[in-house]
């Protein structure tokens, strides 16, 4: 189910440096609207019950505001709660940004090493990580 897909995302999120560096991370745009981030959740859930990235131990949804903003989010709370989902287990910008200050990104010869897919935009911009510090696996846009 979903839920515990989140609940999985959540923990593996919450391993040490060392796991966040095996994971691929999917995020919507800058402005978190709900088709955002219904597409990142969708597009995380949906690569994990195909068949999985072997470079990466999971697909991680990431919902583009900080926590803290997620109780603004009106219409993406009254989703959740229709469809039983908690959103505590969702994983906000400022949940992984943190961890890039314990990976060394830019290391000789391995580049960047958070890797990324970018929904419902074509750019890259997640506040608190740099481009420079990310690889994007894909861009969906419509």
């Amino acid at each position: 189910s979903l839920s515990r897909f989140l609940q999985s995302c959540k923990t593996s999120v919450a391993q040490s440096s060392a796991q966040l560096a095996k994971l691929a991370y999917v995020v919507g745009n800058e402005s978190a609207d709900l088709d955002s981030c219904i597409s990142a959740l969708s597009y995380a859930f949906l690569q994990s019950q195909l068949k999985p990235d072997t470079r990466f131990a999971q697909c991680i949804p990431v919902v583009n505001v900080p926590r803290a903003d997620v109780r603004l989010r009106a219409e993406l709370l009254h989703l959740c709660n229709s469809v039983g989902l908690n959103t505590n287990n969702l994983i906000c910008r400022d949940e992984i940004s943190p961890f890039l200050q314990e990976l060394d990104v830019r290391l000789p010869f391995r580049g960047p090493q958070l890797t990324l897919s970018i929904l419902d935009h074509n750019h890259f911009k997640v506040e608190g990580i740099d481009a420079s510090e990310i690889k994007v696996l894909g861009v969906v846009d419509h």
